[in-house]
């Protein structure tokens, strides 16, 4: 995740089974899932199909999978939600 401030945006559809992470309003994502896993979560192989989640629920936070040996501060200055893409602001 970046550090200091930035503008994250994410563009998911489970449908096509693709997901993207954007900085700064960039063209480029920083992370992309198109179809299959990475091979992050072992065992499972990279052929392995990813299937994006129905979204019922949004919650904004962090969240470690790992074990924590430090607090962890996370700050949200603003939140948009839209089934549209929303240009990031000036930093």
């Amino acid at each position: 995740m970046p550090t200091g401030w930035a503008c994250v945006s994410f563009d998911m559809d489970s449908v096509a089974r693709t997901l993207r992470m954007y900085k700064d309003g960039a063209a480029t994502a920083i992370l992309s899932v198109d179809d299959h896993g990475n091979g992050c979560v072992a065992p499972t192989v990279k052929t392995s199909p990813w299937y994006g989640p129905s979204i019922t629920q949004l919650f904004a936070g962090a969240w470690s999978f790992h074990e924590m040996t430090a607090p962890l501060d996370v700050w949200i200055d603003d939140l948009v939600v839209d089934t549209k893409p929303v240009a990031c602001p000036p930093p």
